[in-house]
C-alpha cells in the first residue's frame, strides 16, 4: 500500500499493490527473477474551484529483476 499526495495540487489518495516473482534458476544469469505486479491507483481530487473527481486506474507491470 502506498500513500499519494500530489505537490501543488488538491489531490491525495492511495495505491494498493500486489506482486509475485518467479526465480530464474541459472547460476551465471544477470537477471535473478521474473515478476508481475498489479496496482490500482485511487485519487481524490478536491480543487477549490471546479468539480470534485475520484479517478481510479488499473495497471499491470511485467519484467525481470537483477
Amino acid at each position: 500500500m502506498r500513500a499519494a499526495f500530489d505537490v501543488n495540487a488538491a489531490s491525495w489518495g492511495f495505491t494498493p499493490l500486489v506482486n509475485h516473482r518467479w526465480p530464474i534458476r541459472r547460476d551465471k544469469c544477470f537477471f535473478k527473477a521474473y515478476f508481475v505486479e498489479a496496482d490500482l491507483p485511487v485519487r481524490f481530487n478536491r480543487p477549490v474551484t471546479g468539480p470534485k473527481t475520484n479517478p481510479v486506474t488499473f495497471a499491470m507491470h511485467f519484467g525481470s529483476g537483477f
